[in-house]
């Protein structure tokens, strides 16, 4: 049973890209006839949401492991929990970012939460998740410690 689940639809912006692509797969194919290129405009159309939602980041947090799309853990091996926004968002993902950790990023999420390892048979040093929730996955995660922590560094 899942104690936080998110997915990760895209933004306004890249849902436009599925018409924009079904007219222009429409146009191309005008040329073979009004039928062809309505009927290939709607199935390029489809398939474009249908790539879009079964690419959307899958967050699932469970009483016994974290899941960020494919990849999971064992709670146990959670040390840490951080909530990055903003400019620090933006060192997380940039100059502050480690080769080693495993990443799922959205662009058009707000917020990540920082989740550092301690296990010492895996070199990933930690997992950074992109999010909607921040507060309600880090609270999934660690309780209302990791909450109050963000708290005193951003009050």
């Amino acid at each position: 049973m899942p104690v936080f689940s998110e997915t990760l639809l895209p933004s306004v912006w890249k849902w436009l890209l599925a018409p924009a692509g079904g007219f222009a797969a429409a146009m191309i194919t005008v040329v073979l006839g009004m039928p062809v290129a309505v009927t290939v405009g709607v199935a390029v159309t489809i398939a474009l949401v249908v790539v879009l939602l079964r690419t959307a980041p899958v967050t699932v947090v469970t009483a016994e492991e974290l899941r960020a799309g494919r990849a999971h853990i064992a709670r146990e091996f959670i040390d840490a929990v951080e909530i990055v926004e903003g400019s620090d968002l933006e060192k997380a993902m940039g100059p502050g970012l480690d080769a080693r950790a495993h990443i799922q990023f959205s662009s058009s999420a707000p917020a990540a939460v920082r989740v550092v390892l301690r296990d010492p048979q895996d070199p990933t040093p930690y997992w950074l998740i992109s999010t909607r929730r921040a507060a309600e996955l880090a609270r999934a995660l660690v309780g209302d410690a990791a909450q109050a922590a963000h708290s005193e560094q951003t009050g």
